[in-house]
């Protein structure tokens, strides 16, 4: 997205997995290296996929997000 030289498919990637912290290092590390042309999107999806740690980190975030809402939610009703 900056100066054109991120598309939507890094963007939509890094949103969709990365919903709660998009400031982890990985992510920034990769983003510079595309913008000063040292890698490619495709090679950052991939390095970003390989850290496995902050992903599920991301994932279980997501679902307990999720669960709490539905708590909160249904107490809220009744």
């Amino acid at each position: 997205m900056k100066h054109g030289r991120i598309s939507g498919k890094f963007y939509k990637f890094v949103c969709r997995n990365f919903p709660y912290r998009v400031t982890s290092g990985g992510v920034i590390n990769c983003v510079n290296n595309i913008l000063s042309g040292e890698t490619t999107e495709n090679e950052a999806i991939a390095t970003l996929q390989k850290n496995d740690n902050e992903l599920r980190r991301q994932k279980e975030m997501m679902k307990s997000n999720i669960e709490c809402r539905k708590r909160i939610g249904w107490k809220q009703i009744n």
